[in-house]
């Protein structure tokens, strides 16, 4: 974006694995849990982009001061899977955050305008020997998909994209696979500043692709994609063994990780 003010960074990332995820069945408008692993990848993700000097190495996700710019919007799908992973965002960030009103505290705005295609009679029927999902005559099309996509930029994330900000800032997006791929479409079919992916992006799960925001004066917000399935957070998690982490997330259970945090710590948090 030469001769372009960056002004924020777009994250538009996918939800933690979820229980429909690990049987393999089609779950677009089904309302599937997080995993036990999932919520950790979500909590890693949340930690990861902490406005910290954690991270040294990655260069490009830091302003001048060094520091990650900070989550200042959460917009996430109102299906529980991504409600939860952007919720451990919103959990991992400073509790409050200065804006010109004074205070405010930063929350998830869940839009169903944000969920997965959705599947209709194929919702719950397994993946593997199903054939395409396109089999499914009534599935929600794609220009379907599109239209929801296009309303969502219209009626929430162009307005913020606009807003011209002192420091940067970092507006998440959190959905689906195949919703994101239809939005990040859109959004670099309107705001590109340079050619097009040659390939459709896939997401892992809480992996992410981050779009860097900029402007001229007096101009519209273009847009250029800086990192494609970043899932640099996940590094060195693994799986608890045994079924666990496929299970459902039971949050009255302790997570793995807790186990290893310091006596003081969970006893503060405990209490």
């Amino acid at each position: 974006m030469k001769d372009t003010l960056q002004t924020m960074r777009l994250l538009l990332v996918r939800h933690g694995e979820s229980v429909d995820n690990v049987a393999g069945v089609y779950a677009g408008s089904r309302d599937s849990a997080l995993t036990a692993h999932g919520v950790l990848q979500a909590r890693r993700l949340g930690t990861y982009l902490m406005p910290s000097r954690d991270g040294d190495n990655d260069e490009d996700s830091k302003s001048e001061d060094g520091l990650r710019p900070v989550v200042t919007h959460v917009l996430s799908s109102d299906l529980q899977r991504a409600v939860r992973t952007a919720e451990a965002i919103v959990e991992a960030q400073a509790k409050k955050r200065t804006g010109d009103d004074g205070d405010e505290a930063l929350a998830v705005v869940q839009l169903a305008d944000l969920r997965e295609r959705d599947f209709r009679s194929g919702e719950g029927r397994r993946i593997a020997g199903s054939g395409s999902s396109s089999a499914f005559a009534d599935a929600e099309t794609r220009e379907e998909m599109r239209r929801r996509a296009e309303r969502f930029v219209d009626g929430h994330l162009h307005p913020l994209l606009l807003v011209q900000v002192p420091t940067q800032q970092t507006v998440v997006v959190v959905s689906h696979g195949i919703f994101l791929g239809v939005l990040l479409s859109v959004l670099l079919q309107r705001f590109a500043s340079s050619s097009l992916p040659a390939a459709p992006v896939s997401w892992s799960n809480t992996g992410y692709v981050e779009l860097a925001v900029g402007r001229r004066q007096q101009q519209d917000v273009e847009l250029a994609v800086t990192a494609v399935n970043n899932v640099e957070h996940l590094q060195g998690l693994r799986k608890t063994r045994g079924g666990i982490g496929s299970s459902a997330f039971d949050a009255k259970q302790q997570t793995v990780d807790s186990f290893f945090r310091p006596a003081a710590k969970r006893q503060k948090k405990e209490g």
